[in-house]
Formats: C-alpha cells, sequence, structure tokens
C-alpha cells in the first residue's frame, strides 16, 4: 500500500549497526540510541526495551507527516511481563508536553492503555483498561483516526473510539520515538514487533482483522497432535 510509510519487522539482526530497516520505500530507518547490545534484541522479528536511556529514533520526514484532518493508522504487536511502575510509551510522535502529536502509553497505576492525540493545549484520549494484556504474551494494537473519531482495537476488537477535535496537524520536528518519549523515559519490560505507520489512511474493522489475521500466525504456537493407527 502506498499509505504504508513506515514498517520495522525487526527481521534482520542489526543491533552492532545501531539500526532497524523501514521496509517501505521511504527509507525512514529507526536509529538504536544507547547501548543496543546491552540494552535490547533486534532478532527473531522484534525489539526488546528493557534498561533505561534506551530507544529507537526514526528522524522527521514528510513520508509520514500527520496534517490537519488527515486521516492516519498505526499497528503493531506488544508483549508485556510486568504492570508498569511509571507512564511507559510504546511509541510517541511529540517533542514534550502540550506538543502537537500522538502517541501509545500504558498508563502509570491502572494499566489503562492510553492513545493520545495532542494539540497545544488540548489532549483527545482513546483509552480501555490494558491490566488483562500484562500477561507475557504477544497482542496486536490498532490506532488511529477516520474522518470523524479516533479509534483503538486490541486483539481484533474494537475496544474503544472517541470524537475528534484536533484542527491542526499532528507533527513534531522532534520525530518518531518508539520505546521513549524525547525526554528518555522509556518503557520496561516490553517488546514490540511488526510496528506498521500508514499516512492518510484509517483502517476499519476489516482491515484490522486482515492484518490480525495474516500477521498472527508468527506470535501464536501451533499444537499438533500424533494419532496411532493399529
Amino acid at each position: 500500500s502506498t499509505a504504508l510509510a513506515i514498517y520495522l519487522p525487526f527481521d534482520v539482526n542489526t543491533s552492532a549497526k545501531n539500526r532497524t530497516y523501514d521496509y517501505t520505500a521511504n527509507n525512514n530507518d529507526g536509529i538504536v540510541q544507547g547501548n543496543a547490545t546491552v540494552n535490547a534484541t533486534i532478532s527473531d522479528g522484534m525489539i526488546g526495551f528493557g534498561i533505561s536511556n534506551f530507544k529507537v529514533n526514526i528522524s522527521d520526514s514528510s513520508s509520514w507527516q500527520i496534517l490537519a484532518n488527515e486521516h492516519y493508522s498505526v499497528s503493531l504487536w506488544f508483549k508485556a511481563d510486568s504492570s508498569p511502575s511509571t507512564g511507559q510509551f510504546f511509541f510517541t510522535r511529540s517533542s514534550g508536553s502540550n506538543v502537537n502529536g500522538i502517541d501509545v502509553v500504558y498508563q502509570t497505576a491502572n494499566g489503562n492503555l492510553l492513545h493520545r492525540v495532542i494539540e497545544t493545549g488540548t489532549t483527545t484520549t482513546v483509552s480501555f483498561n490494558g491490566s488483562q494484556f500484562i500477561d507475557n504474551r504477544w497482542h496486536h494494537v490498532v490506532v488511529g483516526r477516520n474522518s470523524t473519531r479516533h479509534y483503538m482495537f486490541i486483539d481484533n476488537i474494537l475496544r474503544n473510539t472517541t470524537a475528534d477535535a484536533t484542527l491542526g496537524p499532528l507533527n513534531s520536528s522532534a520525530g518518531l520515538f518508539l520505546g521513549a518519549v524525547n525526554s528518555g523515559l522509556v518503557i520496561t519490560n516490553r517488546t514490540i514487533d511488526e510496528f506498521m505507520w500508514l499516512k492518510n489512511q484509517s483502517l476499519n474493522a476489516s482491515d484490522v482483522s486482515f492484518i490480525y489475521n495474516n500477521q498472527s500466525s508468527r506470535f501464536f504456537s501451533r499444537g499438533e497432535q500424533t494419532f496411532q493407527v493399529n
């Protein structure tokens, strides 16, 4: 799809090069910041965050900027094995508080999973209690905006929506961060895979189901049963 602006499958071990590759023609590669050989594993189709001051930064580019009233979608898989002790970010597109951008974050204490759309002075939030997903298993989350609403799917189910109240572009020159905000706050005990950023395209239930069904086989083991014929 031409709408796919960033695709990071983390299928190649690039820790030594401090880079994870974008598989679209846009070349929006992620730069690993921090001691990648200690703090992350970029192989087998996943990236793990576990120690502070580690993050992935994707430079600002018109190929994935979100304009005013433009549709967008973000899809990723995550695995969490402990409750968040601080606000822990899967990704953020903002340079600080009250600066235009978007993010997905686990909220402190109550375990809510939030998709926040930030415009100067105003924050629109789609939330769902995510404590049930802190189980060391893989889960799929899709967030985005269509003509009228922001939405959140988790594991192929629409969990929540809220009205779109934003008026301007959701951009920041700081770029896109995986596992952190610009200030360096990181997620802990989280693993991310199959990160997809779609520009000017929202996803409906059928679209989300297509992605979920096509990607889920790599995350879930398939049992086998042997029959003996006498």
